[in-house]
């Protein structure tokens, strides 16, 4: 269950499984095979992301499911480092980079790929603890029906419902992230099962109209602790 008292969203009607990608899939070059889909900025400084950790599990995750990509969509400064790990492990051949791709196409991707990942950790630097603050593209995933894994850091758990919508596992271990991903490529119905759960989440709380509804009730309550007008505010009984 998630702890932030004020939880974002995103849109059911935009983000919907079973959109036809076949024309992006075979663009992207993953027609018909596993795919795997990370959607985040490529930044130096936004390592924690956790691409270099699911590049590292892929060694052990072709041994099983040997046509199996893994799809890095967004840009940044970071590529050559990302290029270098997919060397360094041999697997650059199975590692497709499609850079930043137009904001249209992102229901597209989601429903062009098997099993989204996003593997966030906590990193440390001169600036303090760096970690992912929610992780949006989950719930985007999960509006388009698919499986997720995540990073059991920061405020991950709060986008994803550990065996329910998805699985969150230890963001610094390729094998943790090798073993959610094989177990979901391997057992379809769990997959589904967990894809399905969290496109009803979306669709029934994980959606912008309850966010909306949640921020005005706090505005609310900090309007009347302040001595505000109450017509400011007007009861709302409830918010999607």
């Amino acid at each position: 269950m998630v702890s932030s008292p004020l939880r974002a969203g995103t849109d059911p009607d935009r983000f919907q499984p079973r959109l036809d990608c076949a024309e992006l899939a075979e663009r992207l070059g993953v027609g018909g095979r596993p795919t795997l889909l990370t959607v985040a900025r490529i930044v130096k400084a936004n390592r924690y992301k956790g691409h270099d950790v699911v590049i590292r599990a892929l060694p052990r995750i072709l041994k099983s499911i040997p046509d199996l990509v893994y799809v890095i969509v967004g840009g940044g400064d970071d590529l050559g480092y990302l290029d270098s790990v997919s060397r360094k492990c041999g697997v650059r051949d199975k590692v497709i980079f499609a850079g930043c791709v137009p904001d249209a196409e992102l229901p597209l991707l989601y429903n062009a790929c098997d099993v989204f990942v996003m593997s966030s950790r906590q990193d440390r630097n001169c600036r303090g603890v760096l970690t992912e603050g929610f992780g949006l593209a989950l719930l985007e995933a999960s509006a388009c029906g698919k499986p997720v894994i995540a990073g059991r850091s920061g405020g991950m758990p709060d986008a994803v419902q550990d065996e329910v919508s998805g699985l969150l596992v230890d963001s610094r271990d390729p094998n943790a992230v090798s073993d959610a991903v094989l177990r979901l490529l391997h057992e379809p119905g769990l997959a589904d099962r967990l894809g399905k759960n969290g496109r009803r989440w979306v669709e029934t709380e994980m959606n912008w109209g309850r966010a909306a509804g949640e921020l005005y009730r706090a505005l609310a309550r900090l309007s009347r602790n302040a001595g505000q007008p109450s017509e400011l505010f007007p009861d709302i009984s409830e918010a999607r």
